[in-house]
């Protein structure tokens, strides 16, 4: 099954994606590597998820906070419903100070595709 049709069955709708607010892009392929910029991919892009090779999860979270891990599961949890073993990857949680426009969570992902 895509993964568009997986998520359309899970009832999720991941909306548009917003342009870049400085002077980057939200993607950049180099051979069969995606290196996506804190962002999903755009709804008219024809790359195909091959695999999801490493995310990167970023928590606005105070210096106690000490459960990062948990809070990307999420993320990853989701990887793995929607596109099964080719969703499973390597992963960093990190705590930080501030995130823009105060976001609680930021996710950057590098995906292979064909």
């Amino acid at each position: 099954m895509s993964a568009e049709k997986r998520l359309k069955q899970l009832n999720i709708d991941l909306g548009p994606v917003s342009a870049p607010v400085a002077n980057y892009v939200n993607a950049v392929r180099t051979g069969n590597l995606l290196y996506l910029a804190g962002k999903g991919p755009r709804p008219d892009a024809s790359d195909k998820v091959k695999r999801v090779v490493k995310v990167l999860g970023m928590v606005n979270a105070v210096p106690e906070f000490a459960d990062h891990p948990q809070v990307i599961n999420g993320c990853s949890d989701l990887f793995v419903e929607v596109l099964g073993e080719r969703g499973k990857h390597a992963r960093s949680a990190v705590g930080m100070g501030s995130l823009p426009m105060q976001i609680p969570v930021e996710i950057e992902v590098i995906v292979e595709v064909d």
